[in-house]
């Protein structure tokens, strides 16, 4: 299994995001995100509303069939 960090802009740009790494130990990518977490709160300490997110994903294998159902039916 690898692992991927995806980061989210703020609101005004919902669809956009941003895969960083490729990593084959959770423990590396969960440090890389909470690193960015660290980074966006400390430079928007202030705000209610953090302005970007991190979160770290599991690569699946590319398998055809699990594509079309996500892309048909979300599932």
């Amino acid at each position: 299994m690898r692992y991927v960090v995806l980061v989210k802009p703020p609101d005004d740009h919902p669809a956009a995001v941003r895969l960083m790494g490729s990593f084959d130990k959770l423990e590396k990518a969960e440090a890389l995100c909470t690193s960015i977490r660290a980074a966006v709160e400390a430079e928007d300490g202030d705000s209610d509303v953090l302005t970007g997110y991190a979160y770290v994903l599991p690569v699946e294998a590319p398998r055809v069939r699990a594509g079309v159902k996500w892309a048909l039916r979300g599932e």
